[in-house]
């Protein structure tokens, strides 16, 4: 079955469109934004979210609802599903917003496939030669979907998230362990230790 099938998909908010631009303009109010570095390992990084101060209110359609998962537009095509935690961020134009029309098809299981090497580089071809290489919404309405059985998407899914969440603290450990040692070695240049 075609994504476009059972979801719709919303593109994102123009930015520049809604941001405060100059001192005179008037902020409305401050709102959270997704940004690029924010959705990592099949997650939306909540400490990594950007803020705007906007001027005009904004289409609450742009803005996340649980259960969305969102997708990067731009490589390396990241996706991620929104809990209950992470409604109302802005979802800015390098990505969109898929919305299950019925909950037939499993949330977690469609943003592991969404994140596969293999659905990545389908994409990519897709955009391939563009002077400006993001996929359109019309691409993503067009993606191939498996079936499965309901249970196996279920376990899967699961496993995804389970496994991302592994993946983003092993990669915290690393930096963090990587901080550690660079401190040490400096404190020892100035003789400090």
């Amino acid at each position: 079955m075609k994504l476009g099938e059972i979801a719709d998909i919303i593109s994102g908010q123009n930015m520049t469109r809604i941001s405060v631009g100059t001192a005179s303009e008037k902020v409305l109010r401050t709102v959270k934004v997704l940004i690029p570095k924010a959705i990592v390992e099949g997650l939306v990084i909540e400490n990594e979210l950007g803020d705007a101060g906007i001027t005009k209110e904004i289409d609450n359609e742009k803005c996340t609802k649980e259960g969305d998962i969102v997708i990067k537009l731009s490589s390396p095509y990241d996706s991620a599903m929104i809990d209950s935690g992470q409604t109302g961020i802005v979802i800015p134009s390098f990505c969109a917003a898929i919305r299950l029309k019925e909950s037939t098809y499993n949330k977690l299981y469609l943003t592991a496939v969404l994140n596969t090497r293999a659905v990545r580089e389908g994409l990519a071809a897709r955009v391939a030669g563009s002077i400006r290489p993001m996929i359109r919404i019309a691409d993503l309405k067009d993606l191939d979907l498996p079936i499965i059985p309901d249970a196996d998407m279920e376990d899967i899914g699961k496993a995804f998230l389970l496994s991302g969440k592994k993946r983003y603290v092993l990669q915290e450990m690393i930096s963090l362990e990587k901080n550690i040692m660079e401190n040490i070695i400096v404190s020892s240049m100035e003789g400090g230790i």
